[in-house]
């Protein structure tokens, strides 16, 4: 849904051909802005005062293709010209040192113009970043997005100028790879908009001149990137970006064999079951460019007449697993099944587990949406837990605690599974039949949760080795090949 804004105007009564003239500006309302798909306009804190500005929320560009979060803008007559000056001012929520934020300006087909860096979080003591642009063709329109990162750029102000100049500012460079653990080496580039040269520092705060991309082909070595640039002209060299990567080996996954298997693949529209909440709706939901079942719950309240509320779903041939969305008030496409997992993305979603037995053993093969996702086992039941033997970096793979259990924040959805985690849970005591999972931040993607789970005989010890594995397609099928053993994706020998 597109929001449009109409500005009048403002023009001073007498103003010189030659003069400053602002033919569009967010701020005192001249010209035209439309706001589309998740794009907003709210507030964010600026120095501590809270400013009007418009949100980008999600990426403009996705899989290389424009989408429809955006903000367009028109003048107030006529068309932008050749020479007009486009001045933005934008920040970002960064707060937690990891997230990343680039604006793009663009033609209304999704052509790109040119692109800025944010250095600044909003809500803090340092000025937000400011970038401009001479156009050097005439516009209708301009579209501004964010066109990378991990949470939403924040535009505070937006102008273009006619009669103005130029004051050159360097652009902070940006890295064509997101920080994270990767499992295969590759390469990194790095780019600004518009500097005369980049200097790239590589783990040991020494400076050069940025000329080719940058191999990260060590494994279990922490690779930290800064980079920044100078533009002939310009008062000051671009702040600093800086990015981290981890190379891991590709660990063959352990087998488990178990009881009960349930697995969240190809489930179809017609094998999901709504037992509870009349609000509850199927629908579809483009999900990594394909069609996929989903389901909602609008048009609710929080709480119906005094009591929780909620959506409860099986899926067939599932009978003990039940899916519950608790007390939340008009959630779209909650649940959204793709063809190889389910993802979930409210944070009031749950996992109810039946026909639990003494010292079961519970696996959930999951990965992160986004951020790390956070689950909680719930408190009328046992707690007990062991830490999987057979995951890479055991200390760091944490399994069911009394605390908040997370996958990976930077895990990869693969058909191997090898960004996939596996949170293992045991019942360590009788009396109770049901185990229920709550999911209370960021989202999931589930591929299967195994009930009676325990080690299988073909099971491969291969942390220690440090070989890597050679991947390749068998009659359609991923085949891994290790120390010369083939294995299946989840790391059975073949």
């Amino acid at each position: 849904m597109k929001k449009i804004f109409f500005f009048a105007a403002i023009m001073l009564a007498a103003i010189s051909m030659n003069a400053e003239q602002a033919v569009f500006d967010y701020k005192n309302k001249v010209g035209t802005a439309t706001l589309s798909g998740s794009t907003v306009e709210e507030t964010v804190k600026v120095h501590g005062t809270s400013t009007d500005c418009i949100s980008l929320k999600n990426s403009f560009i996705d899989k290389g293709a424009p989408t429809e979060n955006y903000v367009e803008i028109a003048p107030a007559s006529g068309n932008f010209q050749i020479g007009d000056i486009v001045r933005v001012v934008f920040c970002l929520n960064n707060s937690d040192a990891s997230k990343t934020g680039v604006l793009g300006i663009y033609d209304v087909d999704g052509t790109e113009l040119t692109y800025a860096a944010a250095n600044n979080t909003y809500s803090s003591d340092a000025d937000p970043s400011e970038w401009q642009y001479e156009l050097i063709a005439e516009k209708a329109k301009i579209r501004f997005g964010r066109k990378s990162g991990n949470t939403k750029v924040c535009i505070t102000e937006l102008q273009v100028i006619r009669g103005g100049e130029v004051i050159p500012v360097a652009a902070k460079p940006v890295f064509s790879v997101g920080g994270g653990t990767y499992f295969e080496p590759f390469k990194v580039a790095v780019e600004s908009s518009n500097a005369d040269k980049i200097f790239v520092s590589v783990n040991n705060g020494i400076y050069e001149e940025y000329t080719d991309s940058i191999l990260i082909d060590q494994y279990d070595v922490d690779y930290t990137l800064s980079a920044y640039a100078t533009l002939e002209g310009a008062e000051k060299n671009s702040d600093t970006a800086t990015v981290t990567y981890k190379l891991k080996h590709f660990v063959a996954r352990p087998v488990f064999n178990a009881r009960v298997v349930y697995e969240f693949a190809g489930v179809k529209a017609d094998d999901i079951n709504i037992l509870s909440g009349t609000n509850a709706t199927k629908g579809t939901y483009k999900m990594d460019g394909v069609d996929c079942p989903s389901l909602s719950y609008i048009n609710m309240n929080n709480v119906e007449a005094g009591r929780d509320s909620f959506m409860i779903f099986q899926v067939m041939d599932k009978e003990n697993v039940t899916f519950r969305y608790k007390n939340g008030n008009n959630k779209a496409d909650i649940f959204k099944f793709a063809a190889d997992f389910m993802q979930c993305d409210g944070s009031n979603g749950e996992i109810w587990i039946d026909n639990v037995k003494s010292g079961d053993t519970i696996v959930f093969v999951v990965t992160a949406k986004g951020s790390a996702p956070e689950f909680t086992v719930d408190a009328s039941f046992s707690k007990a837990c062991y830490l999987d033997p057979y995951q890479p970096d055991d200390e760091n793979d944490l399994c069911f605690t009394d605390g908040i259990v997370m996958t990976a924040s930077t895990a990869k959805v693969e058909n191997n599974y090898s960004g996939w985690t596996d949170l293992v849970y045991t019942v360590a005591h009788g009396g109770h039949s049901k185990v229920r999972i709550k999911e209370i931040k960021n989202g999931y993607r589930l591929a299967k949760i195994l009930v009676g789970a325990y080690r299988g005989v073909e099971a491969v010890d291969n942390v220690n080795a440090i070989v890597k594995a050679i991947k390749t397609i068998e009659n359609g099928q991923l085949v891994i090949i290790k120390n010369g053993v083939r294995y299946n994706a989840l790391g059975a020998q073949l």
